[in-house]
């Protein structure tokens, strides 16, 4: 009778459900018949690997080494009262009404339609699991693989999705390239170590031996985890997951002593997560200058195609279109910090990578490296999303071109937006455009060209890649793009310089775009409960200032061999010596500091402390940067951590014979309502650019309590200090800290003579 329903069941499945319903339905309903933990494809099982792969360590995951910072993994991160219907799929609960989520207002009617959207690796080749599979995932079945997690997302499959980073100093075009060269586009694992980068050989920091670092693709509320071991000696690291909130998971942010103690070389760390905000985003290291030099990484949390308020928009989003853009250097970043005095000096990439590849002409020689393109495939008709990533560390924002091909941006930073299609989209540092790319051309090979701006226009810093149509020939016909005479830049989104007062026929200014999702009627009243003006600059000190005998000032050397040190509201961060967020009693009463409590005997004028606002939990807090810095082709893009905000507006003074604005200049034009905000579908974003000599109006609700940095992207300018921390809510407001967290900070025992007994003191045996 059992095998008759059994029977009975699968018939009715292969008539009503789809390919991946029934091999979940396979997987679920019949575990213990197919004995399979993990499936090397999305239709069928692979081997279970041999006891020999298992070492006896292995075999223990629960087993905490030294010095290593293992949680448990919840078995569910879901009530216990549920159970998972199947090894690799969580809980399924009650779908919710479209309508009951705000980015799903208004989209009932397109349920049905929007279902045809094939997701992450569904519909690609199969996929070789076999180096995704560490020795945990192979003796923990509740958890899913890199692989099984990139996914089409359906109401109710939940996984809990294992990652393991291995970052340690590493050989770009190094030997490993010898035995072969990595062909595929956004990595999940790698069965090549070689990094070829853009040919060029140079020592680099790197997770898994790949470059951008594994790509992290989940599945709206997934609970992902991510161990991240530390081979570098000597160098301390942590990596942050840019764009995620971590609400509820305060103390897996990732920055070093603010919401954890940095892991230190030999050490490990369990980072764990609910993927709870849908969007592009991407992970990189958060100490020193390792993102500078390779530690970085994409993240794609998808949602079901019917709560997708653009899902109708196209037809694909694929693994292989995920496309992370980076700016690179020959040398590490370290070896232009503070800077150099005579020959290159400034911090200036030599070139930009996609996807970790690209060529190098030397500008001396002309000579080209022959490392291979990015490649984009598509089919001719089709819709496809596709989602940019800006993983920037210096002052060049990046313009980005597809040849013959107009773009439809629908989001920026995660956040849903209305459509707005252009010709090119400038992106700076932190930021992320999700765009709907239709291709409607004649079938052929088209450029995709990158050009460095700002800074880099000097060096004329550029990189290519293809957008290959299926049947089209291997290059494209045209000539391979110059950076002076490159593709038409046509209408521009987010246009360096761009003046946003007034509108224009060429740019549209990030003000300008409109949010998707509905708005919380308090960020639209007249006045915040709070608001802060926070200008951003530099501090220029005289070389006998810097080297001043037994005096220790922190600064770099820029362009112009100016020595100077980062500045937000005059102030210039320093970080605690524990993280205040798990050891608040740990922190010297007068570490802290702001424009309130600045002491009058700042050394040089300026205050050098861990600057830090303390904000009430749910308020509606307005932020006005100002740029007080006011160099040509220069502008700040500050990310904030914890919380996204709205683009209230952004303009320049009022009053044009005003060349050199100030935070006074802005609070004055602020009292007079002349301050520019928009109050009608205000975009909303985690990162910002601030106007070359101009302001920038945020506002967001304060609904995430923690310990959150707010600083420039621009990793040299963060590395002297411009950046603060903002405290939302109570200490009693924030989660628990988790079991056996690491701890950290100064050691200053009292100095005292025979301490400890001498050896020659002690009663030794006859």
């Amino acid at each position: 009778m059992q095998l008759v329903t059994r029977i009975l069941l699968l018939y009715l499945a292969f008539v009503f459900c789809d390919a991946s319903s029934i091999r979940d339905f396979l997987l679920g309903q019949y575990e213990d018949v197919i004995e399979h933990p993990f499936y090397m494809t999305r239709s069928q099982p692979p081997e279970r690997k041999p006891d020999r792969f298992i070492s006896n360590e292995s075999r223990q995951p629960g087993s905490k080494r030294r010095n290593y910072y293992y949680e448990d993994i919840p078995k569910t991160p879901y009530p216990s009262n549920t159970q998972p219907s199947h090894r690799t799929t969580m809980p399924i609960t009650p779908m919710k009404d479209p309508e009951s989520n705000p980015n799903n207002i208004k989209y009932r009617h397109r349920l049905q339609s929007s279902k045809s959207v094939v997701a992450g690796l569904d519909h690609l080749r199969p996929i070789d699991e076999r180096f995704c599979l560490s020795p945990l995932l192979l003796t923990n079945t509740t958890m899913s693989s890199p692989v099984q997690c990139a996914r089409t997302c359906r109401p109710g499959d939940r996984r809990i999705c294992y990652y393991h980073f291995i970052v340690e100093y590493y050989q770009v075009n190094g030997f490993a390239c010898r035995l072969c060269i990595p062909n595929a586009t956004n990595h999940f694992c790698s069965n090549c170590q070689c990094v070829p980068a853009d040919g060029i050989e140079r020592s680099a920091p790197v997770v898994n031996r790949q470059l951008p670092g594994p790509s992290i693709e989940v599945c709206k509320d997934d609970h992902v985890v991510i161990d991240v071991e530390n081979h570098m000696s000597g160098s301390s690291l942590s990596i942050h997951w840019h764009g995620m909130f971590q609400r509820g998971s305060q103390h897996y942010d990732g920055v070093p002593y603010v919401t954890q103690c940095p892991i230190t070389g030999g050490n490990a760390f369990r980072y764990q997560w609910s993927a709870s905000n849908p969007g592009t985003h991407f992970w990189h290291a958060h100490t020193g200058l390792q993102k500078m030099d390779g530690v970085f990484g994409s993240i794609v949390v998808r949602q079901p195609p019917e709560y997708d308020p653009h899902g109708h928009l196209y037809d694909y989003d694929l693994s292989t279109h995920v496309l992370i853009m980076n700016d690179w250097m020959h040398k590490q970043g370290v070896d232009y910090f503070p800077g150099r005095r005579l020959s290159e000096v400034g911090q200036f990439p030599n070139n930009i990578l996609i996807n970790g590849k690209g060529r190098y002409t030397d500008p001396k020689t002309g000579m080209v490296t022959n490392t291979t393109l990015e490649v984009i495939d598509v089919e001719p008709g089709k819709r496809y999303r596709m989602r940019l990533i800006n993983a920037f560390c210096t002052v060049c924002p990046g313009m980005f071109t597809i040849q013959n091909h107009k773009i439809t941006i629908i989001a920026t930073d995660g956040l849903d937006i209305e459509p707005k299609t252009v010709d090119s989209v400038t992106s700076f540092a932190g930021e992320r455009y999700d765009f709907i790319l239709h291709a409607n051309q004649s079938v052929g090979t088209y450029w995709i060209q990158v050009r460095g701006m700002g800074g880099c226009s000097e060096t004329r810093v550029q990189q290519l890649a293809m957008l290959r149509y299926k049947g089209a020939s291997k290059k494209p016909q045209l000539q391979a793009p110059a950076y002076n005479e490159g593709l038409p830049q046509g209408l521009v989104l987010n246009a360096l310089n761009a003046t946003c007062e007034v509108p224009l026929d060429d740019t549209i200014c990030v003000s300008n775009l409109e949010s998707k999702a509905e708005i919380d009627k308090r960020i639209l009243k007249k006045e915040p409960d709070m608001k802060f003006y926070l200008p951003v600059g530099f501090q220029q000190y005289t070389l006998q200032e810097v080297f001043e005998p037994n005096h220790y000032r922190r600064f770099m050397v820029a362009a112009g061999r100016a020595t100077i040190n980062g500045l937000m509201d005059g102030i210039s961060f320093k970080f605690p010596p524990s993280p205040p967020l798990s050891q608040p009693m740990d922190i010297p009463d007068n570490q802290y500091c702001n424009r309130s409590t600045i002491p009058d005997n700042c050394e040089g004028g300026v205050c050098t402390c861990t600057h830090k606002l303390d904000i009430p939990l749910n308020a509606i807090v307005e932020i006005l940067l100002v740029d007080e810095l006011q160099a040509t082709n220069l502008s700040h893009p500050l990310h904030m951590h914890g919380h996204a905000f709205y683009v209230m507006g952004m303009g320049r003074a009022v009053n044009k014979s005003v060349t050199s604005i100030n935070w006074e200049i802005v609070r004055e034009m602020d009292e007079h309502d002349l301050v520019n905000r928009c109050f009608d579908k205000p975009v909303r974003k985690d990162t910002i650019v601030i106007p070359y000599n101009g302001y920038v109006v945020l506002r967001f609700r304060a609904t995430n309590p923690g310990y959150w940095l707010f600083h420039c992207h621009f990793i040299y300018h963060q590395m002297v200090g411009m950046e603060v921390l903002l405290k939302v809510g109570d200490q009693e407001d924030i989660p628990p800290i988790p079991k056996n967290f690491p701890k950290c900070g100064q050691y200053y025992p009292d100095i005292g003579y025979n301490m400890y007994p001498s050896l020659s003191e002690k009663t030794l045996p006859e």
